[in-house]
């Protein structure tokens, strides 16, 4: 009976497993479907309301709820992949606030481009940082203390905020020009950052495969996600179908990585942990 059980489990995993795969493939999909419709990629159809309700909110609140449990990981375990995770997930989710509010500004929306951009590119560099620590050995502080998460935190606040003034105040070069498109500057950096993501995620998936880790395979798909909408968004005019194709995609791509937490999260209260030990846990399950 032990041995149909075990069995059992490895096959319901190896289902999920191809299951949560599915929107990857829907995305890559609907991204060469889209392509061929100048329309749907050259016709913008930007609605602040809709940036809103299916953008800022699901990427606000995935961003948030994964940093704080890969910062409550930090503290209880002093791992660093935890700590870079958690400022990947800020970085991303302060960018898309701020460049969701300001998306349909009287300046057009090079500001917002900018700031999505550049955010997305600081946190494609924590993001693989995470991933380059997850195959690591387990070797970490034995208590970090509060003062280093509120100094990276603060950082990366900063550092977003330094990106807002510089889109603001024209210290970086146009991203975005109305009535011409993108510029060489947004395409080099949304190539590095889709190039650093398609890193992590890869390192992340192999990761899991040879862990049988279901939360590190969220988390590649997850950021799998992320990439696909990077390469939707910097082929596609803003607004237009394709670039809300991306949109949706990089909010789906956040979630995936709240639900690996959240995943991880409630296996290790099974077992009896608490909150703080279950998020040390998180990259890190064994291979049973």
């Amino acid at each position: 009976m032990r041995t149909e059980s075990v069995l059992s489990q490895v096959v319901e995993r190896a289902w999920a497993g191809r299951a949560a795969a599915l929107p990857v493939y829907a995305v890559a999909a609907s991204t060469v479907v889209l392509m061929w419709f100048s329309d749907l990629v050259e016709v913008s159809r930007e609605n602040r309301m809709m940036v809103l309700l299916f953008n800022m909110v699901p990427v606000t609140t995935a961003s948030a709820a994964g940093a704080w449990l890969a910062m409550r990981g930090y503290l209880a375990g002093g791992l660093p992949v935890h700590l870079y995770a958690g400022c990947g997930l800020v970085a991303m989710g302060t960018g898309f606030v701020i460049s969701s509010l300001i998306i349909g500004g009287s300046e057009g929306p090079n500001n917002a481009v900018t700031v999505h951009n550049l955010s997305v590119l600081l946190a494609s560099m924590m993001h693989l940082a995470a991933a380059v620590s997850a195959g690591q050995p387990r070797s970490g502080q034995p208590d970090p203390g509060a003062r280093t998460v509120v100094l990276a935190l603060v950082g990366v606040l900063v550092l977003t905020g330094l990106i807002w003034a510089a889109a603001g105040y024209d210290w970086v070069p146009l991203f975005y020009i109305a009535g011409e498109g993108t510029t060489p500057v947004r395409q080099l950096v949304l190539t590095l950052s889709i190039a650093l993501l398609s890193m992590a995620a890869a390192l992340l998936l192999r990761e899991a495969m040879r862990r049988g880790s279901m939360a590190l395979r969220v988390y590649g798909l997850g950021l799998s996600l992320i990439t696909l909408g990077l390469v939707d968004v910097s082929i596609a005019v803003p607004g237009s179908v394709l670039s809300w194709t991306g949109r949706l995609s990089q909010s789906l791509g956040l979630i995936y990585l709240l639900a690996a937490c959240v995943a991880v999260i409630r296996a290790a209260r099974q077992k009896g942990f608490d909150i703080r030990a279950a998020a040390a846990d998180y990259y890190l399950e064994s291979e049973s």
